[in-house]
């Protein structure tokens, strides 16, 4: 078990957040490999991090790949690839506007 959380922790990109967001780090849990929450303007939304398939399916048909979700993003669920940073602090962003918008 060691061996494999050294592995993804190597793997695991840097993410550079909006200057305005509190992120919150939190244990993994329920198999994911990471997970913590963006906070902005009383606004939360959830990430976590899952690596190999336990918590959810991205990617084709015969293999799921290491992706990001957050919750919430028009009322669902969002997930992108692992590497993809830029989309992910994009959707979080997006997220915050919408239910701002909606207030």
């Amino acid at each position: 078990m060691y061996d494999r959380q050294r592995t993804w922790a190597r793997r695991m990109p840097p993410i550079r957040f909006k200057s305005d967001w509190d992120v919150k780090i939190i244990p993994p849990y329920c198999g994911a490999a990471a997970r913590f929450v963006v906070e902005k303007g009383g606004l939360k939304v959830s990430v976590y991090a899952d690596v190999d398939g336990s918590l959810g399916w991205f990617g084709n048909a015969e293999h799921s790949s290491p992706y990001w979700e957050i919750y919430p993003l028009r009322g669902d669920t969002w997930r992108c690839a692992l590497d993809d940073t830029e989309s992910l602090v994009k959707h979080i962003e997006q997220s915050f506007k919408e239910r701002e918008e909606n207030v």
